[in-house]
């Protein structure tokens, strides 16, 4: 050990023993601080990584930058379970990180057994979700992301990223900082690349001003800006030709054009697309050197860049195309492409032959890429996933979530000797993942995002039973999470999960694509009945008693509130109920009453009597759509969700309503429910958050889970169904929102 590693060694035995003295909440700030350094220097952040009260108490930002990408392998997997959330720990209160902390474990499938602190107001109890392999998350750019490239630079591996506020950053991938910003564009940065250029590493970036650019990645210095094309730039590969190095771009003018990047000159300009060009990469087949395009017209083309002459089309989509990636795979020039349709296409350059036509994306396809050396490939979608694809034999190996947004870009690189994926995504983030930790697709768990969850009375137990997009119901235990059952007869995605009027008898009712209604018994897991009324999807759904009756409720995609018998399936009431669509309804009983409540595209609540069929009263407040309606205490108060970032507690006698603030973004969902005798609302938005709602005061908190489209409240339990899957969180028992917090 050297003379200054002993002394950083001295340094944090002497700050160790501090915090064994007072205790890492109550120790002198600089060693929660400044710990992560000197372990780093003195080769000690192993020792301390593993320590979780270290981990909540450190400052994340600082111990972050320390543990850098977690793959060093001398790290424990606290460590790295940590960086899964250390993006989230940056927001959450000391008090809660743990909470954090834990909620990484579950994520990673580890049920690590972490002590729950008084004061916390929440946490999490069971995560039922696929595996989603290690990963580390970058942030820095201030919108979403648009493309991602790997580069050496200085001899070590970096990122680089073009986002839609103009800029680009390269990023460390060692310790995953930012080293260097770059003022790219006058607008977003559509898409980027590097290539090496004897010693030098070149970044050639396009955007929506019309610009090409090439740059020299160490210094950030423009070297050439490449004008010609006609309107925004979307995108960019560059090759070697003949020893000259090239650029080729394609845009909105419908051209692909190919630039001498050296001398700063345009050398051709290939024509034949009939739309926009989306996509674009570069291959060696053979002896020939070829662009490969896609576009809104729905062609992939090929174009000869040595003979200045178009290939022709190689294919067709069901739509756009809007990425394409080149490389060898066993021993033949190969080309991915994917868009609009969902589809990945696989393309033998050479014999110009589909190999394969690959399904795995819930959403368009946005980008890809082949790794070198193998038959891999990477594509990320608007499904919010990166799928990893066996592209020789046509197989989908893994769909892996986390990301809150689209994936607009993917790359590959190395990292310690370990082959790591790049994400980008419109949630602003980068992130690393571990191709080696991808593991299989199991059985047990929702294969796609989750949106509707409900809880009742099953099995001789609370259960929660959730749906989604796999056409699915499952049901879990709601005590520990376990699953007990899943349950199939969905023709098409399912949107909304409630109960029975008969709360504890096991009966739900889920509603979702080509107007399906479907009444389950959860008990023996038989599907009583399919009911079809609408036209089209079925956005919402709840039950509710009039008179002896159990009346199901749905919100249509036609614009249409519906109410009908459960037992019977006669009409009550079938009402073109908003100004636009209708998007949520809820209902509630008391005495002779019943009353059914929907929210709707023009922003308004309406109030319908099912005894009489007649609209009681219209409720404007929202100023944008009104996404979800809950009841709270009794038949008189509710509270909606709106994509104005609000919710409104209504008093239905007068038509009154409170306004309640905290979230961002658009608020997706709400449910009410009564904590320690006090109406409580529990919210899900577009900002990544759940918040926890004391209605009387306004006080909330929030609970970092993003992608969150339904949820269900009973007592102090929390179900929320994510894009990733179905997780449980219990909440204090005492005083749950005391006062505001992030």
């Amino acid at each position: 050990m050297s003379g200054d590693a002993d002394n950083e060694a001295r340094i944090v035995d002497q700050l160790l023993a501090e915090a064994a003295a007072e205790g890492w909440y109550r120790v002198n700030p600089y060693v929660t601080r400044y710990l992560a350094l000197h372990a780093a220097a003195a080769g000690k952040l192993p020792v301390i990584a593993g320590d979780p009260d270290y981990l909540v108490a450190a400052d994340p930002a600082i111990l972050t930058g320390a543990l850098g990408t977690g793959l060093d392998p001398a790290l424990p997997e606290l460590a790295r379970i940590y960086l899964r959330r250390a993006h989230s720990m940056r927001s959450a209160p000391v008090t809660e990180r743990m909470a954090v902390l834990r909620l990484a474990a579950l994520e990673a499938g580890e049920d690590a057994d972490f002590h729950r602190p008084e004061s916390g107001r929440w946490w999490p109890e069971w995560v039922q979700q696929p595996l989603i392999p290690f990963h580390r998350v970058l942030e820095g750019h201030t919108g979403g992301i648009n493309a991602v490239a790997h580069a050496t630079l200085s001899g070590g591996p970096v990122a680089v990223t073009g986002g839609e506020d103009g800029t680009v950053r390269v990023w460390d991938l060692v310790s995953g900082a930012t080293i260097r910003l770059i003022e790219a564009h006058d607008g977003s940065v559509q898409a980027v690349t590097c290539i090496a250029d004897d010693g030098n590493t070149l970044l050639v970036t396009v955007g929506d001003d019309a610009a090409v650019k090439v740059w020299d990645l160490a210094t950030g210095t423009a070297l050439q800006v490449l004008g010609g094309h006609e309107g925004w730039v979307g995108a960019v590969a560059a090759t070697r030709l003949d020893g000259n190095l090239m650029v080729v771009s394609g845009g909105f003018d419908r051209t692909v054009r190919m630039w001498d990047a050296t001398a700063g000159s345009l050398v051709e300009t290939f024509r034949g697309h009939e739309g926009t060009v989306r996509a674009l990469d570069v291959a060696h087949a053979g002896a020939d050197v070829v662009a490969v395009s896609g576009s809104s017209d729905a062609t992939v083309r090929t174009w000869d860049l040595r003979g200045g002459a178009a290939g022709g089309i190689l294919g067709r989509h069901n739509g756009w195309v809007l990425a394409v990636a080149v490389g060898v795979v066993g021993g033949q020039a190969t080309a991915v492409t994917t868009g609009d349709d969902r589809m990945v296409r696989v393309w033998n350059l050479e014999s110009q032959e589909e190999r394969h036509r690959l399904a795995g994306h819930a959403a368009w396809g946005r980008s890809a890429v082949l790794l070198v050396d193998s038959a891999l490939a990477l594509t990320g979608g608007a499904d919010r996933k990166v799928c990893l694809w066996d592209v020789e034999r046509g197989l989908l190996l893994q769909a892996i979530g986390g990301h809150s947004a689209d994936v607009t870009g993917v790359a590959v690189t190395r990292l310690e000797d370990e082959v790591v994926a790049m994400s980008a995504s419109d949630d602003s983030t980068v992130r690393l993942w571990s191709i080696a930790a991808v593991g299989d697709v199991d059985e047990v768990h929702h294969s796609g995002w989750v949106l509707g969850v409900a809880v009742t009375g099953a099995l001789g137990t609370r259960v929660a039973v959730s749906g989604g997009t796999d056409r699915t119901l499952r049901v879990w235990r709601l005590a520990d999470g376990r699953h007990l059952r899943t349950l199939t007869g969905h023709t098409g995605w399912i949107g909304r999960v409630t109960t029975s009027t008969e709360d504890g008898a096991g009966v739900v009712v889920s509603v979702g694509a080509f107007g399906e209604a479907v009444v389950w018994d959860v008990g023996d897991g038989r599907m009583i009945k399919r009911v079809v009324k609408a036209p089209s999807s079925l956005l919402d759904v709840a039950t509710v008693r009039v008179g002896p009756a159990t009346v199901v409720l749905t919100a249509g995609d036609d614009g249409y509130l519906r109410a009908w018998d459960i037992e019977t399936e006669r009409d009550v009431l079938a009402v073109r109920s908003h100004d636009g669509g209708v998007r949520a309804v809820a209902g509630r009983s008391s005495g002779e009453r019943s009353i059914a409540v929907s929210g709707g595209t023009d922003g308004a609540l309406r109030v319908w009597d099912l005894v009489t069929g007649q609209l009681a009263a219209t409720l404007p407040g929202h100023t944008g759509w009104v996404r979800e309606v809950a009841f709270l205490d009794g038949i008189d108060r509710v509270v909606s969700a709106g994509d104005d970032h609000t919710l409104r507690v209504w008093d239905l006698r007068t038509g009154s309503s409170t306004v309640l603030r905290g979230h961002r973004d658009a608020v997706l969902t709400v449910v009410g429910g009564m904590v320690n005798g006090q109406p409580h609302a529990v919210s899900a938005s577009a900002d990544g958050t759940v918040r926890v709602w004391d209605v009387s005061t306004g006080n909330s908190f929030g609970i970092p889970l993003g992608g969150c489209y339904g949820l269900a409240f009973e007592a102090t339990t929390i179900v929320a169904a994510t894009h990733l899957g179905v997780f449980g969180i219990s909440l204090h028992r005492d005083d749950t929102t005391s006062t505001s917090g992030p």
